[in-house]
């Protein structure tokens, strides 16, 4: 439970410790939107999906240098089969290999109920549901190696090791970082669709400059404010898109 009263922003925990900051940063990540609607009554529409990162290692014959040393950041706009977002990937950064990854593809899931093929507990969920789930990622790792094996001439075609992760998208794909209408001592940060990590010290920056209530925010966070996306409906799994 939240509440504000006239000096402190209050948490009261299940067990009735009770938290008390002159401001709180709600940050949730995959639950953003279920947490807004039982702590603030505001509705911020996002999709989460399970999505899946592969890792390549370089053959053993290669002499190219695929560490950050020499290779950068990728992305690619080719059509990767499942959507409009093509493919992303980073050099060798503390693992011997590649990432590499179709973006954006991932099945839509319940943070609260993920499938197994997603890093939930195997049983948990529908045969029906966890053999759709598995049926994406496997074709998320098919398209991806497809990708790899055509652009990276000294990389192995098959990944030595996959890692599901969640995506919080928002429906314009940008960030939330905002006070919280009617909640004055509250600051939401989420939304990181997919491209949050990368940005992890400046919305932590942004976050705590909205906290500090007696400072004038930048003008840019204007456009992450929630209140652009309170006319947006749920996502809506069937048209693959947001209902406006």
């Amino acid at each position: 439970k939240l509440s504000e009263g006239s000096e402190a922003a209050v948490v009261t925990a299940d067990d009735g410790r009770a938290l008390l900051g002159r401001s709180i940063v709600v940050a949730p990540g995959a639950w953003l939107t279920g947490l807004s609607r039982s702590l603030f009554g505001i509705h911020v529409p996002t999709r989460v999906s399970a999505e899946t990162v592969c890792y390549y290692a370089p053959n053993e014959a290669a002499t190219v240098d695929h560490s950050y040393h020499s290779m950068p950041v990728f992305c690619s706009d080719e059509d990767n089969g499942m959507g409009a977002f093509g493919y992303y990937g980073l050099p060798m950064i503390d693992v011997p290999g590649i990432k590499a990854s179709a973006h954006y593809c991932g099945p839509t899931i319940d943070p609260d109920a993920r499938p197994s093929s997603a890093g939930g507990v195997g049983g948990a969920l529908g045969a029906s549901v966890e053999a759709a789930a598995e049926e994406r990622v496997v074709d998320v790792i098919t398209s991806t190696s497809r990708f790899v094996g055509s652009t990276f001439p000294h990389v192995q075609v098959e990944p030595f090791e996959t890692q599901s992760c969640l995506y919080t998208s928002t429906p314009d794909h940008d960030y939330v970082i905002s006070r919280v209408p009617g909640f004055p001592r509250c600051v939401l940060a989420g939304g990181g669709s997919g491209h949050g990590f990368k940005m992890a010290p400046a919305i932590g920056d942004f976050a705590a400059t909205l906290a500090m209530r007696d400072v004038e925010p930048p003008a840019v966070l204007k456009r992450f404010e929630v209140e652009r996306l309170q006319h947006i409906e749920a996502y809506d799994e069937s048209r693959h898109g947001f209902r406006r």
